[in-house]
């Protein structure tokens, strides 16, 4: 049940529930770059062990991530993703380093957080979880799929927002049903289910007409 609810958490962030490479899934022929600037040079690297992690080659892809940390010790991406093999490998104090280091050099990074949030329910801290899940949720769900558009429903909310109300809300409950193990606060009588075909298209669609409404009330 804990995994169940750490996989819904994840599906929140907007991401698949299992944890995601950071880099691109790439063949190694279509890797181009600056070979001689260091950041590229470590982003190429990267990109390679993303590959080879994959393909499950968990002691290429460690050689590789440690030549892209050799041309640029900064790279935070390439640190998430030593994270990411050393979980594969049940490293866990290597795995926990490697992606602390990762979010103090990129504190907002989406895949980041989504990766140690995964990392810390696979080693039951699922309530720790939930601040990088919702990290996650707010730089790649809410200022990129829906463009910041829900923070111009402050303006129509006397500076709430009801959307990030009903986020937390969500989160908090999901907390306490960690935190109490009751699992029956799950259950829904009668059962819900919701389905809406383009969720973001129908939300920007919902909130422009509600937001012309208002314009052309005078």
């Amino acid at each position: 049940m804990r995994r169940a609810l750490c996989m819904a958490l994840a599906l929140l962030a907007g991401c698949a529930a299992a944890p995601q490479p950071e880099g691109p899934q790439i063949e190694s022929g279509a890797i181009v770059g600056n070979s001689t600037d260091p950041r590229n040079r470590a982003r190429i690297r990267t990109e390679l062990a993303s590959l080879y992690y994959a393909r499950g080659s968990m002691n290429i892809a460690l050689e590789e991530l440690r030549l892209a940390i050799a041309a640029d010790p900064n790279f935070a991406t390439a640190h998430g993703m030593f994270g990411l093999v050393y979980m594969e490998l049940r490293e866990n104090a290597l795995a926990q380093g490697s992606f602390e280091r990762a979010l103090s050099l990129s504190p907002d990074d989406p895949d980041i957080n989504h990766n140690y949030g995964w990392f810390l329910c696979q080693t039951n801290r699922e309530n720790e979880s939930i601040k990088y899940f919702m990290q996650a949720v707010r730089t790649k769900r809410l200022d990129g799929e829906f463009e910041a558009a829900y923070r111009y429903v402050e303006i129509l909310f006397g500076g709430r927002n009801p959307y990030i109300e009903a986020i937390e809300r969500n989160l908090a409950f999901i907390k306490e049903v960690l935190r109490s193990e009751s699992w029956r606060m799950l259950r829904r009588n009668p059962p819900v289910f919701a389905a809406v075909p383009d969720p973001v298209g129908n939300m920007r669609g919902l909130m422009a007409g509600y937001i012309r409404k208002v314009w052309t009330e005078d």
